[in-house]
């Protein structure tokens, strides 16, 4: 639809209840998914249901505090939503990745003027609730427009495609303890599309009755023959693909993502990577990238609870031998079988790691907290601060 412009009107107003929002805001998300996933039940394989429920210590769950914190920057910076540009392509990639149709937008908008209604009792006036359903429109209108430019871009790539596509897996590989490999090609082993290193598939999964989804990093390096996803079997969704058979088939979307390598303006400026956990996955092909593209020394780190859970280990050790004078690596074990136990938090890291580098990193989204926090207190710049957060964009 053609973007229509915002009354002043109903931006002044939107402005004005930015206060309110700072305060409300979160129980205003969480009544709405409350009641939308009660009227709508099939929305609940759309949205993580682990991000329903608030991890401990906390009040609010994850998936409404980030959508309430998206709704206040939203009132804050409409008159001009320019600051906004980052985190509104970073939530459109999101949403291709989970295959968000159009005709959502309005389930949404009106679980959420119905939330308002609701929350602030008669504080939210037919005046101030006209002026958000215009603002949710206008917003929603923006979302859609750059999602459906972006479905079509990824669709028109060759072996590309819209929405969901079956794809076979033809080989499963048990990488570390609980954690394996699946290696995807289209049932006609025509190529694969390419993607860029550290992106990821949405991919849907059976689960009895419904369906669940989630985002698997690609863990191979871009190529157009086979894609590879390396998954722990942690939680729901990873239990349900862990059971699928090389022959089975795997509905996933075209890969989005944006957590992608830029090189540094400076070639003597060291790249550092670093993975926890399963995190290593995105990892492994932004260092091949770094490695392919630049002549900037490229460090390494890995982080993992036991030598058995490491994943991937040997394929950076493969990189290393191709690229011994630029890549320094190193694996690091909390728990390990024989001598000293080596930590992967900040304060453990930062003195093992070049301090004027370009930033990568992946794994538990409290560790990344942790190490984006600690870049920036030594005064790292934002923009050699790079991360992939799986699971609701909370501001980190």
């Amino acid at each position: 639809s053609k973007l229509m412009s915002l009354s002043s009107k109903s931006k002044t107003i939107i402005k004005s209840t930015a206060p309110i929002l700072a305060q409300y805001g979160p129980i205003i998300t969480t009544t709405m998914y409350k009641n939308m996933f009660s009227a709508c039940p099939h929305l609940t394989s759309v949205f993580n249901q682990q991000h329903q429920v608030p991890k401990e210590g906390c009040k609010f769950a994850a998936q409404p505090l980030a959508l309430a914190q998206a709704v206040q920057a939203y009132a804050e910076n409409i008159d001009d939503l320019s600051p906004l540009s980052p985190a509104i392509e970073r939530i459109c990639e999101k949403h291709v990745g989970h295959n968000i149709q159009a005709d959502q937008y309005p389930v949404v908008g009106k679980f959420l003027l119905g939330a308002i209604s609701e929350t602030l009792g008669d504080a939210a006036t037919p005046e101030i609730l006209d002026a958000w359903k215009e603002g949710y429109q206008f917003l929603a209108d923006v979302l859609i427009d750059i999602e459906k430019k972006k479905m079509e871009e990824k669709a028109s790539q060759k072996g590309g495609w819209t929405g969901f596509c079956e794809l076979k897996i033809t080989k499963k590989v048990q990488e570390a303890q609980n954690v394996t490999s699946f290696y995807l090609k289209h049932k006609d082993s025509t190529p694969v599309p390419t993607w860029k290193a550290g992106q990821y598939v949405g991919v849907r999964l059976r689960n009895g009755e419904s369906e669940v989804q989630r985002n698997y990093s690609l863990s191979c390096y871009p190529n157009d023959d086979v894609m590879r996803l390396t998954v722990k079997k942690d939680g729901l969704a990873s239990m349900c693909l862990h059971k699928l058979n090389e022959g089975d088939c795997v509905k996933c979307t075209m890969p989005c993502g944006h957590f992608l390598f830029s090189p540094p303006a400076d070639e003597q400026k060291p790249v550092v990577l670093i993975g926890l956990g399963i995190g290593v996955t995105p990892i492994l092909p932004l260092a091949e990238e770094a490695l392919r593209k630049t002549k900037n020394p490229v460090h390494v780190e890995l982080g993992a609870r036991s030598e058995e859970t490491l994943a991937l280990e040997s394929e950076f050790t493969s990189l290393g031998k191709e690229y011994p004078n630029r890549m320094d690596f190193h694996s690091r074990i909390k728990s390990p079988n024989q001598g000293e136990a080596e930590l992967m938090d900040f304060a453990s890291l930062w003195p093992r790691i070049p301090s004027n580098g370009s930033y990568y990193f992946c794994g538990p989204s409290p560790w990344m907290e942790e190490v984006s926090q600690g870049l920036k207190k030594h005064g790292v710049a934002t923009n050699d601060i790079n991360f992939e957060f799986f699971g609701p964009t909370l501001q980190i």
